[in-house]
């Protein structure tokens, strides 16, 4: 019996026609589309499939349109019969996760991401920031450059995505610091992000505070499988404790490679990506070259499941 894991991607992965073949081809995309319709107040598809991608980019939009697309998949992953031992998320993806471990129903799940995505629009508006990626670097000298450059929290490392990629957060003035600091100090690339905040870094603590305060109405339920947590790298079994995590990691980092690395160590032999861009796919190679992830983002790659699984 093979072990599995799912994997949810964040933002950052969307791009325009996502789900598009979905919705053409099986009934129950149309079916959770027509719900998240209802439940956003706006046709969602309609940016998903014709975007501009430039309005789907925005973070209060993106959210929602990555977690339907995962959500249909995952859908069309049960119908198969799969069982699965972990689910992890990056970010975002997190909430898609413990939706699909029935930790809250579809329209929570919906609505928790359509909340955490106006209180993360709100929260850089109110504290301008920018996000930036260091690959090549140790992570002992990307802390150094934050450390020397960064005092109060202006500068943090905030994704530990794989050995050789470090995400860091900060004002924006830093971030272009740390980016030429980055580079001087030998890195392969360092990059700033095309996202509209710094976000995991106590810059998101307004949003921090207001998600708390919405998922007090928010039923919680002890979840079908395990997830692992972005804040903890371990898994969360218990409701009180997903809660609090999923909180917690709007300004926390997320402890992707360790994550991974808890799984594999677990004796996971098979990754499933569910959502658009198999971004976390690639990363998943660099933590480990054996490891074997297979990526579902459109129809066809359901295809796949079958030389798998039968």
């Amino acid at each position: 019996m093979k072990k599995v894991s799912l994997l949810f991607p964040g933002q950052g992965s969307q791009y325009v026609g996502m789900g598009l073949d979905l919705f053409e081809k099986f009934d129950v995309a149309k079916e959770i589309y027509l719900k998240a319709e209802s439940i956003l107040g706006y046709d969602i598809k309609e940016i998903s499939f014709n975007g501009p991608s430039e309005k789907l980019k925005n973070t209060e939009i993106c959210q929602p349109a990555i977690f339907l697309h995962s959500i249909i998949l995952f859908e069309l992953l049960k119908e198969r019969g799969i069982s699965f031992n972990y689910a992890a998320g990056h970010s975002l993806g997190e909430y898609t996760a413990i939706t699909a471990a029935n930790a809250v129903d579809f329209e929570s799940g919906l609505k928790i991401v359509k909340r955490r995505g106006e209180l993360i629009k709100e929260a850089s508006e109110q504290n301008p920031g920018g996000m930036a990626a260091i690959i090549g670097l140790e992570r002992k000298k990307v802390e150094e450059i934050c450390s020397e450059l960064g005092r109060n929290g202006l500068l943090q490392l905030v994704n530990f995505n794989s050995p050789n990629q470090i995400v860091i957060s900060g004002s924006n003035e830093l971030i272009t610091q740390a980016i030429e600091k980055a580079k001087l100090d030998g890195a392969l690339k360092a990059v700033k992000l095309e996202v509209s905040g710094a976000f995991h870094s106590n810059f998101m603590e307004p949003a921090y505070y207001g998600i708390i305060e919405y998922l007090k109405n928010i039923s919680f339920k002890k979840p079908q499988f395990p997830i692992v947590s972005n804040v903890t790298a371990k898994p969360m079994t218990e409701q009180d404790e997903i809660k609090k995590n999923v909180t917690k990691q709007i300004i926390s980092a997320v402890m992707w490679e360790d994550s991974m690395r808890f799984m594999l160590d677990e004796g996971v032999d098979v990754f499933i990506e569910l959502g658009p861009g198999g971004v976390l796919k690639g990363l998943l190679k660099r933590i480990d070259k054996n490891a074997f992830c297979l990526g579902i983002d459109k129809a066809d790659d359901l295809d796949e499941l079958s030389k798998i699984f039968n």
